[in-house]
């Protein structure tokens, strides 16, 4: 121990040797250690080593010491040797210095050729302000084009060339359109009474046919039983009553065919009077239509 200094002067050898005489060599003690470096402290225990002794003994120390000093050596001659090499890098670099400068001085000034540069960039901007001009002027000439167009377009369908008389024209479309939802119901209904009176119409039609048809059988059927008739009554008066009875049914079938062809007739009546009605609400209907065309074309006008 080092007495000399002020922090192991107070400390006795006994104590040391106390210590030192706690720990045991091997397993078996409270505290002990082993030559492999495993220890054991209570109910601490663990294991390490160093690769050789270090800081114990004046030996130990001196040969710390001798190796320490070796490195030291060793990099001192590594350290002189790279300060060699740099200096011999540093003397090359000069001579290097030198040879540019010497080639620097017998080179032509590179004056005109800067110049020659800026010139050149000048002009190089000037040509370029001159592409925007151009193409400026490019650009306003087809927007002044587009518009011609737009106006020659405007003028031939009679629609407004400025955007907010357009904008009043899309709007009065806009209820033109509205207007003729409205109609369609309209139109529906009246193509549904024409269907309606159409076949209304066909059906009398086809009845009258029909009814006239067999008024005309009716006719012919009276006229051969009127023929019949005197032809009895000029052979046989016997039969007389017979024949009053055959013209009593044939009266009968005139009266019933009578019936059915006034109430034909009433049918068709009854049609024309839908088809006048279907034609009249066809023609408001287009006066409607006419109506709204006009103020279609006063709103795009």
């Amino acid at each position: 121990m080092d007495r000399a200094g002020p922090q192991t002067a107070t400390l006795p050898d006994t104590a040391v040797h106390a210590v030192l005489a706690a720990i045991g060599w091997g397993p078996g003690a409270t505290t002990w250690v082993t030559a492999d470096g495993r220890w054991t402290n209570g109910v601490l225990g663990g294991s390490w080593r160093k690769q050789s002794a270090a800081y114990i003994g004046e030996g130990t120390r001196q040969a710390a010491r001798r190796a320490r000093l070796a490195a030291l050596v060793e990099d001192l001659l590594q350290l002189r040797a790279q300060l060699a090499e740099l200096d011999e890098q540093r003397q090359a670099l000069t001579a290097r210095q030198g040879r540019l400068t010497d080639e620097h001085r017998v080179l032509p000034s590179d004056a005109p050729l800067r110049e020659a540069h800026v010139r050149l960039a000048t002009e190089h901007g000037r040509r370029r302000e001159l592409e925007c001009a151009h193409a400026a002027s490019q650009t306003q000439a087809a927007r002044q084009g587009a518009l011609a167009q737009a106006s020659e377009f405007a003028a031939d369908v009679g629609l407004p060339a400025a955007r907010a008389d357009l904008a009043q024209t899309a709007s009065a479309v806009a209820d033109y359109r509205l207007a003729l939802a409205g109609l369609w119901p309209a139109a529906d209904a009246l193509r549904a009474a024409r269907r309606v009176v159409d076949e209304e119409l066909t059906l009398a039609r086809d009845r009258h046919a029909e009814v006239a048809q067999a008024a005309v059988l009716a006719r012919q059927r009276a006229q051969a039983a009127a023929e019949t008739f005197r032809a009895l009554a000029q052979s046989a008066g016997a039969a007389v009553e017979e024949l009053h009875r055959r013209l009593d049914e044939v009266q009968q079938a005139l009266t019933t065919r009578d019936a059915a062809e006034c109430a034909t007739r009433e049918r068709e009546r009854t049609a024309l009077v839908e088809l006048g009605r279907a034609e009249g609400a066809r023609d408001a209907l287009r006066e409607e239509i006419t109506e709204a065309g006009r103020h279609r074309d006063a709103a795009v006008a």
